[in-house]
């Protein structure tokens, strides 16, 4: 029983530093590991002309990586795809789902999205 003891309090202020050193250690490790999320995001239709309608997706789903982190705090509800109607020219348009036309924070870059391009359909209104 002795020995016990003796091995608890042998070097009592080291094992403090080893406990506090490997506490840093595992928050510096948990902090640099990257994962992937897939989100749902809505599709935000603006600029379009007066006389035209505009029939996109409701939603798309992206899968963003990062910092875990930073992953375990975003607020994906926060994010929507942004389209500028005033280039939807055509009855039908396909526009490519670009990283800068999401927003989202600096930190997070998106992987893939689906589909990677989305169809815009335009109708013009007669009155």
């Amino acid at each position: 029983m002795k020995q016990i003891y003796k091995c608890i309090t042998d070097n009592v202020p080291l094992k403090i530093i080893s406990l506090l050193a490997s506490f840093v250690l595992w928050n510096i490790y948990v902090r640099t590991i990257f994962v992937e999320k897939t989100v749902h995001i809505p599709v935000y239709v603006y600029n379009a002309p007066d006389n035209i309608t505009c029939d996109s997706p409701e939603t798309i789903e992206i899968t963003l990586s990062g910092k875990q982190s930073i992953m375990r705090t975003i607020e994906h509800k926060s994010m929507l795809l942004q389209v500028n109607a005033a280039h939807c020219t055509n009855p039908i348009n396909w526009i490519p789902v670009t990283e800068s036309d999401i927003s989202m924070p600096h930190d997070i870059r998106m992987v893939h999205a689906y589909p990677s391009m989305i169809t815009i359909r335009t109708q013009h209104i007669t009155t």
